[in-house]
């Protein structure tokens, strides 16, 4: 129970809120494995390779999910969602020179995908996913950190851009942002690098060592910051892209920046 206060106004005495209900059911999530890897050394030893491909089947996630209403909530964690992930491990070590002087390299690569089998909280709101905290994307069939964004129909002839609701272009900004449906955002891609690794090179001489190491990321996508009048009118917060805005008809056909606006709309940004 969640305490709603010292007293209630109706009758003077301490109320609480049933927040949950009791679940004995509840447990830890499960994962199973499979790896399938093959380890190699060629040239005398010198050129190392290791490989390895694996499978993770995740079942008994916990999740929000619909019960019964007649039981006074609407939602409940339940040991129901699952999760496959898929990917690969590689790992190449070359001994490129071993005399006084010794070069070795190593390389490392990584591929990794989510997708989510099963989740049945399909009511939840879209737009609680979409912003810059990288929400987990429930959604059967899909990547879980999927970066989901507010469908863009371009600006119209006076600068303002022009969203989607129930599927038509809209300027509803107030209504876009609290009854989007999945037609009305679009999907770019994981937040998360699916492709990464590192490339590592070291010298050595009588004790001494040098090393020169390379990361990398591919793939993955993030939200870029732009303007934002309403951040600009109360903090003077601002962007190069004010210099990209809309500034007279025609702009439209060469820009992406809305027009700038007084008052500001923070729905509108």
């Amino acid at each position: 129970i969640s305490l709603s206060g010292p007293i209630a106004v109706i009758t003077a005495l301490p109320s609480a809120t049933v927040t949950t209900l009791a679940n004995s059911n509840l447990r830890w999530e499960k994962a199973g494995v499979l790896n399938i890897g093959l380890d190699a050394k060629l040239l005398n030893e010198k050129l190392s390779i290791s490989a390895e491909v694996y499978k993770k089947n995740c079942v008994d996630l916990i999740s929000a999910t619909p019960i019964d209403q007649t039981s006074g909530l609407s939602l409940m964690s339940l040991n129901v969602a699952s999760l496959d992930v898929k990917g690969v491990d590689l790992k190449i070590d070359a001994g490129i020179i071993n005399r006084k002087i010794s070069w070795k390299s190593q390389l490392f690569f990584s591929y990794n995908k989510n997708t989510v089998r099963s989740y049945f909280n399909s009511s939840a709101s879209v737009s609680q996913f979409i912003g810059y905290n990288y929400s987990i994307i429930p959604r059967e069939g899909a990547d879980p950190y999927t970066l989901l964004s507010y469908t863009f129909n371009g600006l119209d002839s006076v600068g303002d851009p022009i969203g989607s609701l129930n599927g038509k272009a809209s300027k509803d900004y107030t209504n876009i942002l609290s009854k989007a449906t999945w037609d009305d955002v679009q999907a770019s891609g994981s937040t998360r690098p699916p492709v990464f690794g590192s490339f590592i090179n070291t010298i050595s001489y009588k004790g001494f060592a040098l090393t020169a190491s390379v990361q990398y990321k591919f793939g993955y996508w993030f939200r870029r910051n732009t303007i934002n009048y309403s951040s600009l009118y109360s903090s003077w917060i601002g962007h190069e892209d004010f210099y990209k805005r809309w500034q007279k008809p025609g702009d439209e056909l060469t820009t992406n920046v809305p027009a700038m606006s007084y008052p500001a709309n923070s729905n509108r940004d």
